[in-house]
């Protein structure tokens, strides 16, 4: 009686094992793309900017934490040399809202938040990504018929 308790143990184990190496293996444990994001950025590129995004504004307590699963890229903007040009949603969003921004007399819309500019792991608005000399008046004007 004592072995076929043990034999079943020793099968439950292996299972359990085999089950979690499977979740490790396939992905399970590793961030994938929001279901909202934009489908015009890749993958990977969408992932790190989103970790990075709440690296730089979670905070430590639980009623202002933003977590990577709440956050995804609403509207990719392209990405001109080593900037990408994004509009990302987070739960401090303001829903439906329509603003626009003025930049070397170019009049770029956008909802909900302020385009951000992610550069070199760091985030730029965008007359300040203009400022900075990591967008040209080309872009802007690309970025503003999107």
């Amino acid at each position: 009686m004592r072995k076929n308790k043990l034999a079943r143990m020793i099968v439950t184990l292996g299972v359990a094992i085999t089950m979690l190496f499977a979740v490790v293996a396939f992905g399970g444990c590793s961030p994938t793309r929001h279901p909202n994001s934009d489908p015009a950025i890749e993958t990977q590129l969408e992932i790190q900017i989103r970790q990075d995004w709440v690296t730089r504004f979670s905070r430590p307590t639980a009623e202002t934490s933003i977590l990577l699963n709440d956050t995804f890229v609403l509207t990719y903007f392209g990405t001109y040399g080593d900037s990408v040009v994004v509009d990302i949603s987070c739960p401090i969003t303001i829903p439906n809202v329509l603003g626009y921004a003025i930049i070397a007399n170019i009049k770029i819309y956008f909802h909900n938040n302020l385009i951000r500019v992610w550069n070199n792991r760091s985030f730029f608005g965008l007359e300040e990504a203009y400022n900075l000399g990591l967008l040209s008046i080309e872009n802007l004007k690309s970025i503003a018929a999107i």
